[in-house]
């Protein structure tokens, strides 16, 4: 669940609040003999001093609340998807995900994310697992060089 499901939060997170320095987390399996947990929640403690709760579970059901056309001309993948006035799907975010790292390699710009958000990311659930198992707060383990 935090793997999965926790991992894009982590991530956008560290983006956009800098590195997480410590967590508190606890999770829980709602299916007997499911080998990942249902549901996990962690706070976080990141070095710039700011606090995050995080959560996320697979027994959420989900609501659709809107809309969305976003193959309209001021889009910026317009270009790369059907003609406007088609709607897109969830499978168009990897397409546009790999074009944006296709166009940077080509260029030979750097991309982002890439391994070391990566890296980032799974040292924060490795941090999450250790405190859920412990019920600790737990250090996050500090980056190590990807040669």
């Amino acid at each position: 669940m935090v793997g999965d499901l926790g991992s894009h939060a982590i991530d956008l997170a560290v983006w956009l609040n800098g590195p997480i320095r410590e967590v508190t987390a606890m999770t829980h399996r709602f299916v007997a003999g499911r080998e990942v947990e249902d549901a996990g929640l962690f706070l976080a403690r990141f070095e710039n001093g700011s606090l995050g709760s995080f959560e996320a579970t697979r027994f959420a059901t989900g609501y659709r609340i809107r809309n969305l056309l976003v193959t309209g001309p001021d889009h910026p993948y317009s270009a790369s998807f059907w003609k406007p006035g088609h709607i897109i799907g969830y499978e168009h975010t990897f397409i546009a995900a790999l074009a944006d790292f296709l166009q940077a390699l080509a260029a030979g710009v750097a991309f982002h994310p890439d391994f070391e958000d990566a890296q980032r990311v799974q040292l924060v659930l490795d941090a999450v697992e250790r405190s859920a198992a412990s019920g600790r707060w737990t250090p996050v383990a500090p980056r190590f060089a990807l040669d």
